[in-house]
């Protein structure tokens, strides 16, 4: 049903003396709907707040084609598309902390008692270990620790990093069909390093995405946060390690 005619519907069972909650019942929308067309004027929508978008309808058709043009069949939703979308190697370093603060997005204690609270000791410098690891549709690379005191510049990431995402891509259990392998990772300073962006180009010529092609800012893109996320969980399973080598 047209929304318009839903708010001249609310409007005309108002006047007729029908109180909210019939209303809704009857047109089978929420009461708070109801509530708000009453208090209304008009039955238009109102002006969206912030600055006008200056895309024409034109320009946002551009856009669109372009992408369409330029996905190369990663977004199609047929087998060739899935088939893409399972050569891309997904490719990121996290942290993993023994000793981890409750999230307090999502994490929530109610209790009338301040003192049934649970403590959450926490040391203060907590043990912790940097991994970095790839995913693909097939499989996973080798799961690479980086050591103490060690930080992932260009040249880290160049020599020890990136030859194991190689020899994934390479490996013909991971990457079903060679030419449709694709290396994945973000825009890190040491990944978007002038040299390493050689080196990947001297291995595997332009399939890789990176800057320019992968949005900056987006780590919710990536499935292999997922990975990290379980990787992170399974520390608290019991016998839980108490040091860096368990």
């Amino acid at each position: 049903m047209d929304k318009l005619i839903i708010r001249a519907k609310i409007k005309g069972y108002h006047e007729a003396g029908l109180p909210a909650p019939a209303i809704a019942k009857n047109l089978n929308i929420h009461v708070n709907t109801v509530y708000k067309w009453i208090k209304r004027d008009n039955l238009n929508d109102m002006e969206r707040s912030g600055r006008p978008s200056k895309v024409t309808p034109e320009t946002q058709k551009m856009i669109t084609n372009e992408l369409k043009e330029t996905s190369q069949g990663y977004c199609d939703m047929n087998f060739d598309g899935e088939l893409r979308r399972l050569h891309v190697l997904y490719t990121d370093e996290s942290w993993i902390q023994l000793h981890q603060a409750p999230n307090a997005q999502n994490f929530r204690f109610r209790t009338d008692n301040p003192e049934k609270f649970p403590k959450f000791p926490l040391p203060k410098h907590p043990i912790k270990i940097m991994v970095a690891g790839g995913i693909c549709g097939f499989g996973k690379t080798d799961l690479h620790i980086i050591k103490d005191k060690i930080t992932i510049d260009n040249d880290y990431y160049r020599n020890v990093i990136l030859p194991i995402y190689f020899n994934a891509l390479k490996n013909p259990e991971l990457m079903v069909d060679p030419e449709l392998a694709m290396l994945m990772q973000d825009g890190a300073p040491c990944h978007s390093a002038e040299k390493s962006i050689q080196l990947i180009e001297e291995q595997i010529d332009d399939n890789y995405w990176g800057i320019g092609i992968w949005p900056g800012g987006s780590p919710d893109l990536n499935p292999i946060e997922h990975v990290w996320a379980m990787l992170q969980n399974s520390i608290f399973v019991e016998p839980r390690p108490k040091n860096k080598e368990e």
